[in-house]
């Protein structure tokens, strides 16, 4: 009997420390000053304010992340010039917000994330050059021009930006950013 209990104990520790593991994949923690957007399956779910939250790896993404705390985020994709050139560009911003609900009011109400606004500025700057005279620096002066103007319209803090790689590239599949619907409510659509 004594041998059994003591298996019995193996099990039970066993199925313990397995729920554990499994249950701290699906929680995730929300810092303080920092809010999460969060999508299924490509689509808006919930906006994630503080505390620990349930989260699905497998079908849920953080697509946006607002905080005052300053971030550094990495882009890499493919952007298109003004003669059709295609150019992938790896790119980092640190930025933050200056007020968080303000940043999240603005956002919503353009219904764009911080990335696809980042990634916007980086295609517009890239459809203003020309691929035979492209440089790091002429495509960090027309990104730093795109990303001031758009940066200030939801409230967001550029820190920094660097431009990391500048690489020609025969891949077509360039980067689109959605359209600006403002205070419209029909879905977002690519362009």
């Amino acid at each position: 009997m004594s041998d059994f209990i003591f298996d019995l104990s193996y099990v039970l520790l066993f199925i313990f420390i397995f729920a554990f593991i499994i249950l701290g994949k699906f929680l995730k923690q929300v810092p303080a000053n920092t809010i999460y957007i969060i999508d299924r399956n490509t689509h808006y779910l919930k906006t994630v304010h503080k505390g620990v939250f349930l989260f699905n790896p497998s079908t849920d993404k953080i697509t946006t992340q607002i905080s005052a705390t300053p971030m550094t985020m990495r882009y890499y994709d493919t952007f298109e010039t003004e003669d059709g050139a295609f150019f992938n560009v790896l790119f980092d911003v640190t930025y933050c917000a200056k007020n968080i609900e303000d940043t999240l009011y603005n956002l919503e109400k353009i219904r764009k994330s911080i990335d696809d606004i980042l990634k916007s500025c980086m295609y517009f700057a890239m459809l203003t050059l020309n691929s035979k005279i492209i440089s790091l620096a002429a495509v960090e002066n027309a990104f730093k021009r795109n990303l001031e103007g758009q940066a200030m319209q939801v409230g967001i803090d550029i820190k920094s930006f660097h431009i990391n790689n500048l690489v020609y590239t025969t891949n077509r599949q360039a980067f689109k950013p959605h359209k600006n619907y403002s205070d419209s409510k029909d879905p977002i659509q690519y362009t």
